[in-house]
C-alpha cells in the first residue's frame, strides 16, 4: 500500500509538469533570442471595474473554498502520513484512502488544466513577413488561405493603441512608424503563425530561416533537434496583438503577442498559446526586411 501512495504521488508531479513538455513541443513554446518588456493594451475604465467586481465575488468563494479544503486537506494528510509510517491512524492505508488519493490527484490536474485556459516604419521589401501567408505557405508546398500582407504600408492606422497617459503609465514604448498599417500587420501575423508552426511540426528549418535573425536560427535549429520525433501540433485559434513598438539606434521593433490554444493530436492535450514575438528592422536601409530576433512564452 506504501508504494501505491508513493505511485499516485509520483503521476501527480509527472501530470503537473505535462504542459511544460507540451509547450516545448510547439513553435515558440520557449524563449530564444532578444528579449524585451512587453504589456498588453489597457482595458478600459468599465472592463477595469468590472474586473474587480468579478475579483472580489471570486476571493469570498475561494476564501470558503479555502477554509474547508485546508481543514480537509490537513485531516486527509495527517492520515495519510500517519499510515506511511505505521502510525495507525487510519488503521493502515484502506482502499478508501487510495480512491481519495486519486480523486484528489484528478481533481488538481483538473484544475491545472481548466487554471490554463482561462484569459486570458514603412513596410520593408517583400520578405518572409510582408509576403501573405497562403504565399509562403506555398513556397514550401502548403495549401493556406490568403491573409493580408504582414506590414503592408497605408495610412497611419494606431488601432490597438492605448492613449499616450495609459502608455506612460506602463512605460512600453508604442513609437508606430509612420504610415505603418497595424490593422494589415496584425491580420497578416496569424496566418504567418500557422505557417510556422506547419514549418516546425515537418522540422521545414528552411521556411523557419527566411523569418529569423541568424542568431535565433541557431537557438531554434538546436531546440528542434532536441525534440526527436516530430511534433503534431495543430493550431486550434490565435489571436494576434501589438503590445510594443519603437525606434532606437536607427532600428524599428516590434513586439507581436499570440493567444490561442492548440492540440497535440498525438495524445489529443490541448495547451493554451501565450507567445510573444520581437521583430526588427534597420530604418537606415529602405530595402531591409522585418525579422524575427526573439521569442517568448509567458
Amino acid at each position: 500500500m506504501r508504494y501505491l501512495a508513493i505511485f499516485m504521488a509520483m503521476f501527480l508531479v509527472l501530470a503537473m509538469q505535462a504542459p511544460e513538455a507540451f509547450a516545448k513541443k510547439r513553435f515558440g513554446g520557449g524563449s530564444f533570442g532578444k528579449q524585451y518588456k512587453t504589456a498588453p493594451k489597457q482595458p478600459s475604465s468599465a472592463q477595469s471595474q468590472q474586473r474587480k467586481q468579478q475579483d472580489a465575488s471570486k476571493q469570498q468563494r475561494s476564501s470558503k473554498r479555502g477554509m474547508m479544503g485546508g481543514l480537509l486537506g490537513g485531516l486527509l494528510a495527517g492520515g495519510l502520513l500517519a499510515s506511511l509510517f505505521a502510525g495507525g491512524a487510519f488503521e493502515g492505508l484502506q482502499m478508501g484512502d487510495i480512491l481519495i488519493i486519486a480523486a484528489i490527484a484528478f481533481a488538481i490536474v483538473w484544475f491545472l488544466r481548466r487554471r490554463r485556459r482561462q484569459p486570458q516604419a514603412q513596410a520593408g521589401p517583400f520578405s518572409a513577413f510582408e509576403r501573405e501567408p497562403a504565399a509562403a505557405a506555398s513556397a514550401s508546398g502548403q495549401q493556406r488561405q490568403a491573409q493580408q500582407p504582414f506590414g503592408q504600408q497605408s495610412g497611419t492606422s494606431n488601432h490597438g493603441f492605448s492613449s499616450t497617459a495609459e502608455q506612460a503609465a506602463e512605460e512600453i514604448p508604442f513609437n508606430v512608424p509612420q504610415g505603418f498599417d497595424v490593422e494589415a500587420f496584425l491580420e497578416g501575423a496569424r496566418g504567418h503563425y500557422n505557417v510556422l508552426q506547419k514549418a516546425w511540426n515537418e522540422n521545414n528549418l528552411k521556411m523557419v530561416q527566411e523569418y529569423v535573425s541568424a542568431e535565433l536560427y541557431q537557438s531554434l535549429v538546436s531546440e528542434r533537434k532536441s525534440l526527436g520525433d516530430d511534433p503534431q501540433t495543430q493550431v486550434l485559434y490565435v489571436n494576434a496583438e501589438l503590445v510594443r513598438a519603437d525606434q532606437v539606434f536607427g532600428e524599428a521593433c516590434l513586439s507581436v503577442k499570440y493567444t490561442g490554444r492548440c492540440r497535440e493530436l498525438s495524445d489529443g492535450s490541448e495547451e493554451a498559446i501565450n507567445d510573444v514575438w520581437h521583430l526588427e528592422r534597420k530604418l537606415s536601409d529602405p530595402s531591409a526586411p522585418w525579422i524575427i530576433v526573439g521569442i517568448s512564452n509567458e
